[in-house]
């Protein structure tokens, strides 16, 4: 059994800069992309996902992230909150732990 613990992921290209700055649905777009490379890299997907926290600059983006959310992972447990994430520009960033038999 292979565990994946995925942690402070945003939308960030492979240079550390911010991308689709001043909207979270395709900011949260670009780190489940971010996500599932790193999953990749491991031997796991998307879909090896178990349960993940979201962190929300603005609580007022909560409906539509869930709603995002909830289309990439069908039924999978999440926690979606208000937090201070940790650059301006980001309006999302998201944890994650995944699973994979052998």
């Amino acid at each position: 059994r292979y565990l994946y613990l995925i942690s402070g992921t945003a939308s960030i290209n492979n240079h550390g800069e911010v991308i689709n700055v001043g909207n979270v649905t395709l900011q949260a777009q670009r780190l489940l992309e971010n996500i599932g490379a790193l999953l990749a890299d491991g031997g796991a997907t998307l879909d090896n996902v178990k349960y993940y926290v979201i962190y929300l600059r603005d609580i007022a983006d909560a409906a539509a992230i869930d709603e995002f959310m909830e289309q990439a992972f069908p039924g999978v447990p999440r926690i979606i909150t208000h937090a201070k994430v940790c650059r301006p520009a980001w309006l999302v960033e998201m944890e994650c732990i995944a699973e994979r038999t052998m």
